[in-house]
């Protein structure tokens, strides 16, 4: 009879199962790795596509680990031995109001990001992540014409006044609920409200209608107001000296005043919707009267208009009462005065909202302020936007509604 040893048969036991783990521990870790690339753009409105200085990172749903990279300066990344698999992607990269500048015209941070939700990598290939901006800057007062023509008779056509807001953002916004609103007019007197820096005050105000997203407005797109929505140079009721036509297709909204309900002078045109009125100091006389001579004109966003306080100019015997619109509401603001006699103590606006003041110079002469174009990113126009109208606007010798003067 043969007797084997335990010890010996110890020995075999644990050199086999030792061969097995071993065994199982190299198929275990013997994978393959590869390389993978991604490249980052901008926004296609952005003025360069390639976006530099993007952190992305990157995550594997399966074992959770995530590795983060960042972009070169051709928007590249180069991603070296990782492990087949899926993965999400995360893109992000804060613009500096100074890199901001080149990239969309306006001076002002911006916050880009992107994604891509389930990446399947199982060879080397290159991915591209497309970015989304945050929206820098917004509505401005594109062109403001308030002196009026003369008729070929010589007398004064009052009619023909428009505003012009323009969308000078780089995205999408709604004009539904816009308020657009004049001071009482210029002069060269001491205006009473000046000294008050958190207020504006306004003898009309006048809301564009929507229920929040009737009314897009494209980046680089723009809405006109019409005082009278008629092609004043061509209608029998118009003036043909006019500079304007404010007929269907250019006016999108118009200004239809008849507060007592009789004595019918304004024009109303059916073709082009009316503004909502949210308020008049005097129910006298028809139409918009914004005054030759200029006014301030602020555009700001509230649908509670008819809850703001009216307050009566200090120091002034008049009993006339003017909205009071906070400065914190409005959006963008032009002080137009007669002439350049007329000096900064007798502004209508507070430099909080505008800190120098513009002028044609010569009622009656159908010219209007346009907003000077800063900068062109592609086709759209960023306009000129420092909260000075000294600075902002010049003269327009022929009025252009929907139309870029570079």
């Amino acid at each position: 009879m043969k007797y084997i040893s335990i010890k010996n048969t110890s020995v075999l036991f644990l050199s086999g199962l030792l061969f097995i783990l071993t065994a199982c521990r190299k198929d275990y870790y013997d994978y393959t790795t590869l390389d993978y690339n991604f490249t980052v753009y901008y926004p296609e409105h952005y003025s360069k596509q390639l976006a530099n200085g993007v952190k992305v990172i990157l995550k594997n749903t399966i074992t959770g680990a995530s590795r983060e990279y960042e972009s070169d300066s051709e928007g590249h990344i180069s991603v070296s031995a990782i492990t087949p698999g899926v993965y999400t992607v995360m893109a992000s990269k804060t613009v500096s109001a100074t890199e901001a500048e080149g990239l969309v015209g306006i001076s002002a941070e911006i916050f880009c990001n992107g994604n891509i939700p389930k990446l399947l990598i199982t060879e080397s290939a290159t991915s591209t992540i497309s970015l989304t901006g945050s929206v820098a800057g917004g509505f401005v007062i594109k062109e403001f014409y308030y002196t009026g023509s003369k008729t070929p008779g010589g007398t004064n056509y009052l009619y023909d006044g428009f505003i012009e807001i323009y969308n000078n953002s780089t995205g999408l916004q709604y004009a539904d609920s816009l308020v657009v609103g004049s001071t009482k007019t210029s002069a060269n007197s001491v205006y009473g409200f000046y000294p008050d820096k958190n207020y504006v005050y306004l003898n009309q105000a006048w809301m564009i209608p929507g229920t929040g997203q009737d009314y897009p407005v494209q980046p680089g797109e723009s809405i006109v107001i019409a005082i009278t929505a008629l092609n004043h140079k061509s209608d029998p009721n118009g003036n043909p000296n006019s500079p304007a036509d404010l007929g269907k297709g250019i006016a999108d909204f118009e200004t239809y005043f008849n507060p007592t309900g009789t004595n019918i002078r304004d024009t109303d045109n059916p073709e082009v919707p009316n503004m909502h009125h949210q308020y008049y100091s005097s129910p006298a006389g028809f139409d918009w009267n914004i005054g030759i001579n200029g006014a301030g004109l602020v555009v700001f966003k509230d649908s509670n208009v008819s809850a703001f306080p009216t307050m009566t100019e200090p120091n002034v015997s008049s009993t006339t009462r003017y909205l009071q619109v906070p400065v914190d509401a409005v959006l963008d603001a032009v002080d137009c005065v007669g002439n350049s006699t007329i000096t900064i103590d007798k502004k209508r606006l507070p430099e909080t909202v505008d800190a120098g003041l513009t002028y044609v110079g010569v009622a009656n002469s159908g010219r209007s302020v346009v907003r000077k174009v800063k900068s062109m990113i592609g086709q759209r126009a960023v306009l000129m936007d420092t909260n000075n109208s000294s600075v902002d606007f010049e003269v327009n010798n022929n009025p252009t509604p929907r139309k870029i003067t570079k």
